[in-house]
C-alpha cells in the first residue's frame, strides 16, 4: 500500500462517513392548480421513495424508444434493490456527497452509476460492507436486510434465478398471494421488465413492508376503487391475476390490519392504543382547543417523540409538527387538503385523509370541522383562535 493511500484510508477511518443527507428544499414545492382548476401534487416536490432514496419527478423522463427511464441525478439508474444499499456509500463516493472527505474518496472510487458499480464489482462492494470495514466507523453499518436485498438481486442475474425469498409472513395465504401476483415486479429477484420501476414505489419482500403500506395495497387490489390503478395490471393475462375471491380475501384480511398469525385471524397489531404519544406537537400555540386536537391526533406520527410505526416517514420526510412555526410553514393548503375529504378527492390520484383510518384515535366530525375552520382563518395564534 502506498503512503498516500494509507493516509487517505487513515483519514476516512478517523472521521467516518454518514448516509447521504437530505437534499436542499426545492423551490415551489407543494400543491399547484392545473389549467382545469384542480389541485395536484407539484412535480417539483422532492419525496423519499420506499427505499429511502430522495427523488424528484422533474429529473426523470421515460424514453419510449428505449423502453426505460432516465434520470439526471446520480445513482438513479441503479437497480432498486441496490440503491438502498448505496445510501451508505453515497456521501463520500458520489458527486452528491457533501462529506468533506468526498473529494478524496471520489478519487479512490466513484460510484455515481450502476456502470460504476459493475466496473468495480458489485460483489466486492458487498464484501466490503460485510467484513471489509465499510462504511468506516463512526458511520452507520449497512443493515443485514439491505445487504440481503442486494444479494438477492445479484442472485437473480443468472439464467436460473433463485426462488423469491419472502421474509416475516406467518399467514401462508398472504405470502402465497405476494409470491404469485406481486413478487415478479416488487421483489429484488423479480424478472418482470417493469421490476426496476415498480420497486421504486414498493419493495414487498417482507411482511413489515406489506404492513406499512397495507392501506395503499388494499386500494390497488380493490377492483371497485379505481380501475386505472388496479394491480396486477389489467394488461396481464388472466392466469397471472388474482380471482375476485382472492382479492376479497386479502382485502378482508387487510381491513383487520393484516394480522400476522398462522390462520390470519385477529385484529392485527396496528390498533393497540397503549403507548400512543399525544403530546409534544405545535409548541408555542396558545389556542388551547387546536393545541389539544393536534396533539391528540397528529403527535404520534408528526413529532420527534412519536411512537407510531409511520413516524420515521411522517416526521422526517413529510411534515414535522413539533412547533406552531412548523405548522404555519407547512402551508394552509397542504394541511387542509389532508383533512378535508372533499378537497382531497380533487387530487389525482386522490389524497390521503389524515389521520389515516388505521390510526386508533379518530377525530369526530365536529372536531375535524373545528380544525378546518381555524385553518381557513389562517390558523391565528390567539387565545380564541380568531
Amino acid at each position: 500500500m502506498t503512503a498516500k493511500r494509507f493516509w487517505i484510508l487513515a483519514s476516512l477511518a478517523a472521521f467516518g462517513c454518514s448516509e447521504l443527507p437530505t437534499p436542499p428544499t426545492v423551490v415551489n414545492a407543494g400543491l399547484y392548480r392545473d389549467s382545469q382548476g384542480v389541485w395536484r401534487d407539484s412535480v417539483n416536490k422532492l419525496f423519499m421513495d420506499t427505499l429511502g432514496i430522495w427523488r424528484d419527478s422533474i429529473t426523470s423522463f421515460f424514453d419510449s424508444t428505449a423502453g426505460s427511464w432516465h434520470y439526471s441525478a446520480p445513482f438513479m439508474d441503479m437497480p432498486a434493490a441496490y440503491r438502498q444499499f448505496y445510501r451508505y456509500c453515497a456521501n463520500c463516493h458520489s458527486t452528491l456527497g457533501t462529506s468533506f472527505l468526498a473529494p478524496k474518496a471520489l478519487k479512490a472510487l466513484r460510484l455515481d452509476t450502476w456502470d460504476d458499480i459493475t466496473a468495480y464489482g458489485a460483489n466486492r462492494l458487498l464484501l466490503a460492507a460485510q467484513g471489509g470495514g465499510m462504511p468506516l466507523s463512526p458511520g452507520p453499518k449497512v443493515p443485514d436486510d439491505v445487504l440481503g436485498r442486494a444479494q438477492a438481486y445479484l442472485a437473480s442475474w443468472g439464467d436460473t434465478a433463485q426462488r423469491v425469498i419472502l421474509r416475516g409472513f406467518n399467514y401462508w395465504e398472504a405470502e402465497n398471494f405476494v409470491r404469485k401476483y406481486c413478487a415478479d415486479c416488487h421483489t429484488p429477484a423479480g424478472r418482470n421488465p417493469q421490476q426496476g420501476r415498480a420497486m421504486m414505489f414498493l419493495i414487498l419482500d417482507t411482511y413489515d413492508q406489506w404492513h406499512k403500506r397495507e392501506d395503499k395495497i388494499k386500494e390497488r387490489i380493490d377492483p371497485t376503487y379505481d380501475p386505472s390503478y388496479i394491480m396486477p395490471p389489467d394488461s396481464l393475462p388472466p392466469e397471472r391475476k388474482p380471482t375476485d375471491a382472492e382479492r376479497l380475501s386479502m382485502m378482508e384480511w387487510i381491513s383487520r390490519f393484516s394480522p400476522n398469525t398462522i390462520d390470519g385471524q385477529g385484529m392485527g397489531d396496528s390498533i393497540q392504543t397503549q403507548g400512543i404519544v399525544t403530546e409534544g406537537a405545535v409548541q408555542g400555540l396558545v389556542y388551547d382547543t387546536a393545541y389539544k386536537l393536534i396533539n391528540r391526533y397528529c403527535a404520534d406520527c408528526h413529532t420527534l417523540g412519536g411512537l407510531n410505526k409511520d413516524q420515521p416517514d411522517a416526521w422526517t420526510y413529510a411534515l414535522p409538527l413539533d412547533t406552531y412555526a412548523e405548522w404555519k410553514a407547512a402551508g394552509i393548503l397542504d394541511i387542509q387538503y389532508r383533512m378535508d375529504s372533499v378537497l382531497a378527492s380533487q387530487l389525482r390520484p386522490p389524497g390521503q385523509i389524515m389521520p389515516r383510518t388505521i390510526f386508533p384515535l379518530q377525530p369526530t366530525a365536529a372536531e375535524r370541522q373545528l380544525l378546518l375552520d381555524w385553518i381557513r382563518r389562517g390558523s391565528p395564534n390567539t387565545l380564541t383562535g380568531q
